[in-house]
């Protein structure tokens, strides 16, 4: 497996592609600017490097948007595609037969390299402007994938960490949660994402945004959160969940966001409660065959008012 890192880098609503030299395997199919993880890189300083010698700009990396893997007749590969913003220069054909800068509509005119299928479906929903994830100092939130599966086994396999989901998830269960986080990326554009320590790129968490069933009303935007143990009591959940919100109010335009949270789940409560969320309501949930009162916190978009 070869890990690979290519960049989205978006200029209003159109981003840049490049078309691989005849020459190359794949030659003349389109692609996102890239290339291989050398020994002693990071994915990030991979990036900026390629893209300073395939284009001649300096490149200020964001986050993650979208992970694959593909196997060619003569290679597999791991692509991360990561969110990126030219900070100096103007991109030059330095190794590209061809550069282009499209919209989300003009995908198909354009035939790419199949390890991108599924990033253009993706794409061709078009990108809300400055629809990057959520990040704030010390996390970014990205989309979780197959490669997520041990973290995600440690939180949801933790019965500590389960109490208010009446004990810990059997492999299948784990298996369906990453499933129907999948299902909500392509359908929603949301989900809940995992949450990476900038200053070591571990997952320690999930924190993200999803449509929740509340009793008899309409299903309401919730955001939730759920992290390892290990790093609890530290603000990360507070600080991921505020971003949250913000993204919610700011790029989905959401008048109103809520949490939905067990009555005995006090920690939750006290997140809840410092994302400027108040109780509006209560309601019974019935899950794993057992009766659970809920409280529903809320909190309005400032811009409404």
């Amino acid at each position: 497996m070869v890990e690979v890192v290519a960049a989205l880098i978006e200029r209003g609503e159109r981003f840049l592609i490049c078309q691989r030299p005849a020459h190359k395997a794949r030659g003349l199919l389109w692609e996102f600017v890239g290339g291989k993880v050398e020994p002693n890189e990071t994915p990030e300083q991979a990036l900026a490097r390629e893209c300073r010698e395939e284009l001649g700009v300096e490149l200020r990396v964001g986050a993650k948007f979208f992970e694959v893997t593909h196997a060619y007749p003569d290679i597999e590969v791991h692509l991360t595609l990561f969110r990126a913003a030219i900070e100096s220069g103007e991109p030059k054909k330095l190794e590209h037969n061809d550069i282009r800068w499209i919209l989300p509509a003009q995908i198909d005119g354009f035939p790419f390299c199949p390890a991108d299928v599924d990033i253009l479906a993706r794409l061709r929903r078009g990108l809300p402007k400055g629809a990057g994830l959520p990040q704030t100092e010390r996390l970014l939130l990205r989309e979780m994938g197959e490669a997520d599966l041990p973290v995600l086994r440690a939180i949801l396999q933790d019965p500590q960490v389960m109490t208010a989901y009446e004990g810990p998830f059997s492999e299948a269960e784990v298996r369906a949660w990453l499933d129907r986080q999948l299902r909500r990326y392509e359908e929603t554009g949301a989900g809940l994402w995992a949450v990476v320590r900038q200053d070591t790129g571990e997952m320690i968490g999930q924190c993200g945004l999803t449509w929740q069933d509340v009793g008899a009303g309409a299903p309401v935007l919730e955001v939730g959160y759920l992290f390892l143990r290990a790093h609890w009591h530290q603000g990360f959940a507070t600080e991921a969940a505020r971003a949250c919100r913000d993204w919610a109010f700011s790029i989905l335009r959401a008048p109103r966001v809520y949490s939905v949270i067990r009555d005995t789940n006090v920690a939750s409560q006290r997140v809840a409660q410092r994302n400027g969320m108040a109780v509006i309501d209560r309601f019974v949930k019935h899950y794993r065959g057992v009766e659970m009162p809920h409280l529903l916190y809320a909190v309005d978009n400032p811009a409404k008012n």
